[in-house]
């Protein structure tokens, strides 16, 4: 399909001038706020929440009374808070535009000692996006969460849970996927798993983290927050075989809020940060003794320090009566040392990077009528990183064992990123109707002399050893290379080093979510998305989703107690620029790939003779001669079709009593045309003779072996899961609320990397390597005597799988990856006495049988077992309040003096009815009602009543220091083949990482706020 970058950009930019021609007024909303016997309740907290994101927070004056204005029509929900009374909430369905509305609302007083249950106020509901699955953050339920933005991450990962498909988790902010995560107390909301089947976005809503920021506010607040964590108080890697020099490791964490008005149309809201994080890298090594036999693995810490620094200035402008803007810009930057290195990794093998990062962002929103709302997004994302090598030289890679030399000089990459988004809601009757469209532009240009030094590959350390005795004995290259000792493969880059390019790609929409009747809604959706450079220039994704209120009157007379839903849609992933890059730059002209499989060459330097014995080496031959050996080129399938899911779903909420939410939901996916990449010149089955010595590799090419290696990326992997997952949300009391969620799930693929039979895809078909059959998270929030609380954070997950390979290249793939065999029964295969070669005779490692023979069974890919996951993470925080009292806590003193129960001043409000600052704009209480999903109640920071708070809180990552290792080596033919030889990096929340998990650490945080 044809289409034009132009003629789509126009059509939304006419749709959007033409939208915003016809605005019309918002509406407003004044009321009052009263107690019981009706009089006035000055200086409470009013927040609407409603359409679109519209956040509006409102105090009474002294005679109780308040008034919001510029407010979009639509359904909005209200929650009033005042000190000495319980919280209030309750919601407008229908706010129309043009006119001023009236809503008043009457407080209940607290009881004495503040342990009130809230009313059955945590409901299930019809609307998608509050389904019992979903989770709401506000501004105070927040604090649970760690204040370091690596940790938050994995902690918001983690809350979504496992995502389905191979991808994970996936963080947008403010609407836009491209961005850096913005210091927690600059965040107003977070979604997370919401709506999972609207057509608005192009991702799956199972592991969708939706992340909107403060706007500015119409008093000056601000916070002040400092977090440091030092390696005197953290726990050891148990890893880590060195015994002293123990390097230093700490974190210093400088952020910075400050928010007002500028006048009575404009507010402004900054943030900045500055963080000094240095942690230690494990290096493992194998290396060899003076005899040359190789030592025991050994790990030691290297630090990698890393400064970040970041700022970000917002301005909010009430245009019009009908026209608001919001513009934000972010300028970021970083210096690390050391990036690199770790694993395997020497020091030599680093590098120190630079990078910058710029955003701007501009909304507008428009009341086209009183039914009718339009928003255009616009950002713009420019990224700039420069990396240069600490040791650039010849690259020496022993498998399993150490890599030494940086291998390149420079590589640097500037990318831009331009982004709009035009979006028009409409209320019609039962409908709510949303539709809209997504252009999207990246542009790159990058620069690398990666591997242009070259780089010798062994197979294993054993290998390493006897070529290195041979060399210092004295015995010639020639005799050792025809003997099948020495490097199995070199490696060297050689061309253009910069190449550029872009990509255009789009998305359109339409979303109808119709209450069929009170106890029934039905979701409509269709997608329509199209991209460049590749064949596959247009998909259709149709969603549906239903939701029943299951009993007599549900959705009519009363909330419903229990809702059925179903859902099901067609999500795609795109081809990424950076594909497209390699192929153009290893496209056979630009860069040229040489692989040279057991090369007859090594050269008698310093760098590959590290104990300085002589030896007479062979140079590295001229490239031009390496063109018999074949270059390794890149190619996109011209058929290739984009990675494409089918998600469905079917669930049910149950609101149970005592405040607790049930969602049970069992989710299908089905991943076709799956990106793989793999060699299609690999010589024809049956037909590969390895090389040996100075004879070359033998076999029938279908490009003919002088084509060399064709790597081409392909959409022809599958993937099948299944995943029974369990959500609960359990409001004790307003003191203690706990939610979390359980996840069975088994996903089978063969999409598992590389093929290791390009002949045979179907052969890798099995468990995926992010197959992690249970896992578990659980969440709370406990307010203590004297203020004190406590959040903790468990998480479990089962054993996931490990890959167990033969370190042999048998098929000419040039990867080495091929699986061993099970042993035949009845075989007398003796085990192997020397290292098997490629094309050798069977023999049992390990229990199985490398260079299995034709008719031998495979053993089954991700066979091996590797470690179940456990941690447990608790935050610990208490406010003090200083200062004049706020006017709420007037109010609650004039009440306890009248007789009230309310709490005297500097204990802290109970979790629900106070929020951790007054920033932003945001919505002030923490928990309370689910604005959308679940939320999570009572899980806010504490507010002291006085005009300034002090909250110091200490964070124990991994609390009960649980060693939770990493796979197994898979090799079989490594000396540390099915040992774990570091920790687990990976995560809780899926593939890509969350919940990371390390040794126990502590981190203190001081945090001011007025």
């Amino acid at each position: 399909m044809i289409f034009s970058k132009r003629a789509v950009l126009l059509f939304f930019l006419v749709l959007a001038m033409s939208a915003a021609l016809v605005a019309q007024a918002p509406g407003s909303l004044k009321g009052s706020v009263l107690d019981p016997s009706g009089a006035a309740v000055p200086g409470a907290t009013v927040t609407l929440s409603g359409p679109n994101n519209v956040v509006k927070v409102a105090q009474t004056d002294n005679n109780g009374a308040y008034s919001v204005v510029g407010l979009p029509p639509g359904k909005y929900t209200i929650r009033v808070i005042a000190a000495g009374f319980d919280l209030f909430e309750g919601s407008i369905e229908s706010l129309p535009g043009g006119r001023v509305s009236t809503f008043d609302a009457k407080m209940s007083v607290a009881s004495e000692k503040q342990e009130v249950t809230v009313k059955d106020t945590q409901n299930v509901e019809l609307d998608p996006a509050k389904n019992a699955g979903a989770l709401v953050l506000k501004e105070a339920d927040l604090d649970m969460l760690s204040d370091d933005p690596d940790d938050l991450q994995a902690d918001l990962l983690a809350l979504a849970g496992p995502a389905a498909g191979p991808n994970g988790g996936q963080i947008f902010i403010d609407g836009f996927s491209s961005g850096q995560l913005p210091p927690k107390d600059s965040i107003r909301e977070i979604r997370i798993n919401s709506n999972p089947y609207s057509a608005e976005y192009d991702t799956q809503g199972h592991g969708r983290i939706e992340i909107f920021t403060k706007p500015g506010s119409d008093k000056f607040h601000g916070s002040l927050n400092a977090v440091y964590s030092d390696h005197i108080w953290n726990a050891r890697n148990p890893f880590n075989t060195q015994q002293s020099g123990l390097p230093a490791q700490d974190n210093k964490n400088l952020m910075a809020t400050f928010s007002g008005p500028i006048n009575k149309k404009a507010s402004f809201f900054l943030d900045f940060s500055r963080r000094q994080l240095r942690e230690a890298a494990l290096v493992n090594q194998v290396l060899l003794d003076s005899n040359f036999n190789p030592l025991p693995l050994q790990s030691f810490g290297i630090i990698a320090p890393t400064t970040n620094t970041r700022i970000s200035p917002r301005v909010n402008y009430q245009l019009n009566s009908k026209i608001t803007l919001d513009a934000r810009y972010v300028y970021s930057r970083s210096e690390t040392d050391n990036s690199g290195i770790g694993g395997f990794n020497l020091p030599s093998t680093g590098s120190t990077n630079k990078g910058s990062n710029q955003q701007f962002f501009l909304t507008e929103t428009a009341v086209l009528n009183t039914t009718t709302i339009n928003e255009s997004r616009f950002q713009y994302f420019r990224n700039d990183s420069n990396s240069i090598g600490n040791d650039p030289e010849l690259n020496i890679s022993v498998a399993n064992a150490f890599t030494q030399g940086a291998n390149y000089l420079q590589s640097y990459a500037n990318t831009g990123n331009y982004e709009f988004q035009n979006y028009t809601s409409i209320t019609h009757g039962t409908q709510f109707i949303k539709f809209g469209a997504r252009l999207r532009e990246i542009r790159t240009s990058s620069y690398t002399t990666a591997n242009f030094l070259g780089q010798f590959n062994f197979a294993s350390i054993t290998d390493y050893a006897q070529f290195e005795q041979g060399l210092a004995t004295g015995v010639p290259l020639t005799t050792l290379f025809a003997a099948g000792v020495g490097p199995v493969q070199y490696q060297q880059n050689a061309g253009v080093p910069l190449i550029a390019g872009n990509q255009f790609d789009a998305g359109l929409f339409f979303q109808d979510d119709w209450k069929l009747i009170p106890s029934m809604t039905l979701s409509l959706g269709l997608r329509y998305e199209i991209q460049d450079n590749i064949s596959d220039h247009g998909d259709i994704a149709p969603r549906i989703g239903w939701a029943w209120g299951i009993g007599g009157g549900q959705g009519r007379f009363r909330t419903p107690k229990t809702v059925v839903r179903a859902g099901s849609g067609y999500f795609y992933d795109r081809f990424s620029l950076n594909n497209i890059l390699q192929a153009e730059r290893f496209n056979g002209i630009n860069d040229l790939n040489y692989t040279v499989t057991n090369p007859q060459f090594y050269p008698n330097n310093s760098v590959t003779n590290p104990n300085g014995y002589p030896f007479v080496g062979v140079p590295i031959p001229a490239l031009s001669s390496l063109n018999l050996a074949g270059s390794t080129i890149y190619k996109v399938d011209s058929n290739l079709h984009v990675p494409t899911q089918l998600q469905s779903a079917v669930g049910v909420d149950r609101q149970l009593p005592h405040n607790v939410t049930l969602s049970l939901n069992y989710l299908n996916t089905r991943g076709t045309h799956i990106l793989q990449t793999f060699n299609i010149n690999t010589p024809f089955p049956g037909t590969y003779i390895p090389p040996a010595g100075s004879i070359a590799a033998q076999g029938l090419y279908p490009f003919g072996q002088a084509a060399g290696i064709i790597n081409e990326y392909s959409g022809s992997g599958v993937y099948r899961q299944n995943q029974l997952v369990v959500n609960t949300n359990a409001r004790i009391n307003q003191k203690i609320s706990i939610f979390g969620y359980y996840v069975y799930g088994h996903v089978s693929t063969d999409a598992n990397g590389s093929p290791s039979n390009p002949y045979n895809i179907r052969q890798d078909y099995g468990r995926a390597s992010y197959d992690y059959r249970h896992q578990v998270n659980i969440n709370g929030s406990i307010l203590a005597p004297y203020g004190v609380r406590f959040s903790p954070n468990i998480g479990l997950r089962s054993a996931g799988p490990y890959n167990i390979v033969t370190g042999i290249d048998d098929l000419g793939t040039t990867i080495f990856n091929q699986r061993p065999a099970f042993i035949p029964a009845g075989s007398n295969i003796a085990a192997c006495t020397t290292r098997p070669v490629a094309g050798g005779p069977p023999c049992i490692e390990h229990g199985f049988v490398v260079n299995p023979t034709q008719g031998m069974t495979i053993i089954p890919i991700n066979y091996g077992k590797a470690f179940p996951q456990y941690n447990v993470n608790l935050r610990v925080s208490k406010t003090w309040g200083f200062g004049e009292l706020t006017q709420a806590a007037r109010n609650r003193q004039q009440q306890q003096d009248a007789g009230g129960g309310g709490r005297g001043p500097g204990f802290g409000q109970v979790a629900g009815a106070g929020g951790g600052g007054r920033g932003g704009g945001g919505a002030p209480g923490g928990g309370g009602a689910r604005g959308g999903g679940g939320g999570m109640p009572g899980g806010g920071g504490d507010s002291s009543g006085r005009r300034y708070s002090l909250t110091a809180s200490i964070m124990f990552h991994n609390l009960f220091n649980t060693v939770n290792p990493a796979a197994p080596i898979g090799n079989l033919i490594s000396p540390s083949y099915g040992e774990a030889i570091s920790q687990q990096s990976g995560g809780f929340g899926g593939p890509g990482g969350a919940a990371q998990a390390f040794n126990r650490r502590i981190d203190l945080s001081l945090r001011f706020t007025f």
